[in-house]
């Protein structure tokens, strides 16, 4: 009886362990393993999209700097067209991750072109590739790429594809080939440009590569802002609110997880017991003060 008594004597200490409890599971959370726990609108946060502008941001450098004295020859109203980029315009504008779970790169930029048929001509040059994450080659070390170490570690397969990430079909004057813009390390001057290339990047633009792709792929550790992330995901547990846009996907998250879910709905009982009997105890008080 002494113990039930002082569990009814105590409701803001359980409402204020409830509150606590979820930065508690919060960043018990955070500190899980990659592949925990796994995101389905991840791609639609604004946080994600910070991390994409930040990468394309950073892969402009070693892809502007194939930039200069580029160019390509295309067939155009019966004669030869011949384009270059201009230096200083290629960037990388947006990373997209497509529905069938492909990385693409929009590069942008402009060009000149010169022809004996239409004259000097100009224009914008926007090119979509797929960047394939799980096929990198590790130890390349060409020259003339503009990294903080002065070396380059990783070069990733690109290929020419549409903005939804599907075949292409057409290519136009204002499309160099991406063997152009992302050239081969090992192949030879003479050989044709082609619709594929490779992008060399150093070891740490391929560690924010990969951790975007895992991102966009619905993995929550990959991303910033994880705790704040992990908060709302413990505020929806622990109330039993359950959205389920975040979900538990190892054995132990989920364990973590029913911990939470259960720990709750025994707190909010013992704080509405003990509210109930203080709310008792003051009428009882009352009562027998009106007696004496």
């Amino acid at each position: 009886m002494r113990a039930l008594d002082r569990l009814r004597a105590s409701p803001l200490k359980w409402a204020v362990l409830y509150l606590v409890l979820a930065p508690i599971f919060a960043t018990w959370y955070a500190f899980q393993p990659e592949k925990s726990f796994h995101d389905s609108n991840i791609e639609f946060e604004s946080s994600l999209e910070r991390d994409a502008r930040s990468l394309a941001r950073e892969l402009t450098p070693p892809v502007r700097a194939r930039a200069t004295e580029i160019h390509w020859s295309t067939s155009i109203n019966g004669g030869v067209a011949h384009e270059w980029l201009v230096p200083g315009t290629i960037h990388v504008a947006a990373i997209r991750h497509t529905n069938n779970q492909q990385l693409l790169l929009d590069i942008e930029g402009e060009f000149t072109g010169q022809s004996a048929v239409s004259g000097e001509f100009g224009g914008g040059v926007r090119e979509w590739v797929q960047v394939i994450p799980d096929e990198s080659y590790l130890a390349i070390s060409p020259p003339g790429i503009p990294e903080p170490s002065g070396a380059v570690e990783v070069g990733y397969p690109v290929s020419l594809t549409e903005s939804n990430g599907g075949p292409t079909t057409f290519r136009d004057i204002t499309r160099p080939p991406v063997s152009i813009l992302f050239p081969f390390l090992s192949r030879p001057a003479a050989e044709p440009p082609s619709s594929e290339g490779l992008l060399a990047v150093s070891k740490r633009l391929d560690d924010k590569i990969v951790r975007l792709y895992r991102a966009m792929e619905g993995d929550p550790s990959y991303a910033s802002g994880l705790w704040w992330r992990m908060f709302y995901f413990s505020a929806t547990t622990i109330t039993t609110l359950g959205l389920g846009d975040l979900t538990p996907v190892s054995q132990a998250a989920r364990i973590s997880v029913a911990v939470e879910a259960l720990a709750g709905i025994v707190l909010i009982g013992l704080f509405l017991n003990g509210l109930a009997g203080r709310l008792r105890k003051a009428r009882d008080s009352r009562t027998e003060s009106r007696r004496h």
